[in-house]
């Protein structure tokens, strides 16, 4: 008998143990009437020796415990966000000059200096990225829910720069109450951050003639609509806002917001709504699927969306506990957080015009 074996016994009866990937999976009941009881007893009993466990339920009686090693950060937990930061920095650099020269001749024909041009852009939009990604990580951690830092990607695009970032969950999450604080607390920091940046970037914005104003056109979602007409009130007919980097940078916070907070599968609006209506959450995701797919006539990357939503799957894993009922407190979030997504989303957040 293990270590491991010998220190869970008595509260975890275990009745087959199977490799996977070098590691053993434990197969048993518990023998406390709650098991989330149990489980804390686990917890204590496994961090004298450095691990923590990790739950999976079964057929009933049945669960599935993994032992896995305590995670503790270190340097090598560092570097690779960091560097990935660090080129993250370059690319939305990058980004931010263009946006603000507006040509790529003369970006380059001032390059290196060129790139201080866009730093406003750059220090705003991860700014807000990373605001997201730590709601998510601090939160993670306050409900002992082992993650990853954040991990950036850096993409040499002229847009954006990037193509966001994340963090890993891994551990499974406790109950319907940690899973919908951690997946509401990214979207909120975001948006918290994202509102300053938009109010400043659009008082610094510019308001220019339509005709002949062809190029790239942003959708307004109604939060940033209102910020438009309260900021700029007095914009005459046959104008547009030229909206400046720093806005821009506003904007797509917001665009990534109700990316997030889309009702499907593992984003976090997945979360929010699995925590909120449990199984009946998988029936939402089938009814409004077939929505997503109809709104990429409007603009096509919805079709690409649902195409990842499909690989990932449409059902929502459940959390360990799935039955404790969530405190009045979390349905509020939950509602603010469906508020933030009427208020941040657009069923064409990008279009062309020449």
């Amino acid at each position: 008998m293990d270590e491991i074996t010998e220190r869970v016994s008595d509260i975890f009866v275990i009745h087959d143990i199977y490799e996977k990937k070098g590691r053993k999976i434990y197969i048993g009941i518990f023998v406390t009437p709650d098991v989330r009881e149990g489980l804390e007893y686990l917890k204590e009993r496994l961090k004298e020796i450095g691990f923590v466990p990790s739950l999976h339920k079964l057929r009933e009686p049945y669960y599935a415990l993994e032992v896995l090693p305590e995670h503790k950060f270190s340097y090598k937990d560092l570097r690779v966000p960091l560097i990935l930061f660090f080129l993250t920095v370059l690319t939305t650099m990058f980004a931010g000059s263009l946006h603000y020269l507006g040509s790529l001749d003369k970006f380059i024909k001032t390059f290196p200096g060129s790139l201080i041009y866009g730093f406003p852009f750059s220090f705003s939009l991860l700014s807000i990225l990373l605001s997201h990604e730590m709601g998510h990580f601090l939160t993670s951690r306050k409900y002992g829910v082992q993650a990853t830092l954040p991990y950036f990607i850096p993409v040499p695009h002229p847009l954006i720069g990037t193509f966001g970032a994340f963090i890993k969950i891994k551990s499974i999450i406790p109950d319907k109450k940690s899973l919908l604080r951690i997946g509401a607390a990214g979207p909120l920091a975001g948006i918290v951050v994202s509102i300053p940046f938009t109010i400043w970037g659009i008082m610094h914005s510019r308001i220019i003639p339509e005709q002949g104003a062809g190029g790239l056109y942003l959708g307004d979602p109604l939060l940033f609509n209102i910020l438009i007409k309260i900021l700029l009130p007095d914009i005459p007919e046959g104008y547009t806002v030229a909206i400046h980097p720093v806005a821009f940078a506003g904007w797509i916070g917001f665009f990534v917001t109700a990316m997030n907070l889309l009702p499907f599968s593992q984003l976090d609006g997945g979360h929010i709504i699995y925590a909120l209506l449990g199984e009946k959450s998988h029936t939402l995701s089938l009814i409004l699927f077939p929505v997503l797919i109809m709104m990429g006539f409007l603009w096509p990357g919805w079709f690409l969306w649902g195409f990842l939503l499909l690989i990932f799957g449409l059902r929502h894993p459940p959390p360990m506990d799935n039955f404790t009922p969530l405190e009045k407190k979390d349905k509020i979030i939950g509602i603010i957080c469906m508020i933030v997504l009427i208020l941040t989303f657009h069923p064409v957040p990008f279009s062309i015009k020449t």
